[in-house]
């Protein structure tokens, strides 16, 4: 396995991420893609996981280490865009799979991705981060809009376009029209993913960046109604998308396939990660406030 070849991976990694059954996620969330795309997409997402954990878990090596985490996040940018070689063992996964992703997709996309990489990065992740070392509690809309560029929503929204074999041209990916329904995927499925981590992200490692949190310091409710309140946001982002979804204006014979096969990908995105979560057991345990995902 790559990750263990370039030490991501340790047995106590391992076992976590066996009983979170992560290898399953991709089959989940894109039930198009062939194996080939599959694969790839696994790559991005096991890349996403260890970054995630390294950053945000409270053990984690690059935590409350903004410096370091910017370091890599660069190294493994560059790698990815560029093909550039580092020492930096993320930026070496990054380099495996910018490889991977050039026999499937053209250049052209390898750059857009990228780009959804570094708002990932630079607009999400590192303003987490400085919310989580300094507890600071934002308000619920600046949360929001940073939680959908923490979540790297905008990256596996890139790779349901590939694995779907809907490469979108920028005018059509930026139109008005499918740009509301990229948001309401991100918005639904980031928000949606903020309940199932809520008892690892807030209670255990005291980290700020959580919806219910937030919801909770905000409008002062108990735990059980910024559940309700959180879901009520979640529930009017996802049916907003299905309307439109229902009603897609044409862009033309030959956009009107490739966009309704990318918008198939973004609704299996937000409802199979919906099902992995409650299946998979990375947010589950014997003491989660949430029934679904409670685990002996």
């Amino acid at each position: 396995m790559v990750l263990l070849g370039l030490g991501l991976l340790h047995e106590e990694h391992l076992r976590t991420y066996d009983a979170a059954n992560i290898v399953s996620l991709c089959a989940h969330v894109y039930p198009a893609a062939s194996l080939e795309q599959l694969q790839a997409c696994h790559d991005w997402n096991m890349w996403l996981f260890c970054f995630d954990d390294m950053v945000d878990n409270i053990r984690g090596r690059y935590a409350g280490r903004l410096d370091e985490m910017k370091r890599v996040a660069i190294d493994s940018l560059i790698s990815l865009r560029y093909g550039v070689e580092q020492k930096e063992p993320l930026a070496r996964y990054a380099l495996y799979i910018r490889r991977s992703l050039l026999d499937l997709v053209s250049e052209r996309w390898l750059l857009r991705f990228s780009d959804a990489v570094e708002d990932y990065l630079f607009n999400g992740t590192f303003k987490a981060a400085q919310n989580n070392l300094y507890r600071h509690v934002p308000g619920v809309p600046e949360y929001v809009a940073m939680r959908v560029k923490d979540s790297g929503l905008g990256t596996v929204i890139r790779m349901a376009e590939m694995a779907c074999g809907a490469e979108i041209p920028d005018w059509l990916w930026h139109d008005p029209y499918v740009l509301r329904m990229r948001a309401l995927c991100e918005e639904a499925s980031s928000l949606h993913n903020d309940l199932f981590s809520y008892e690892k992200e807030v209670l255990w490692n005291r980290n700020p960046n959580n919806l219910v949190h937030v919801v909770m310091v905000n409008r002062r409710v108990g735990f059980q109604d910024a559940v309700r309140l959180c879901i009520d946001m979640i529930n009017m982002r996802h049916d907003e998308f299905l309307r439109m979804a229902a009603s897609v204006p044409s862009f033309g014979r030959e956009m009107d396939g490739a966009l309704q096969r990318f918008i198939a990908g973004m609704t299996s995105w937000i409802e199979g990660s919906a099902d992995w979560q409650v299946m998979s057991g990375r947010y589950s345990s014997p003491t989660s406030p949430f029934l679904e995902l409670l685990r002996p």
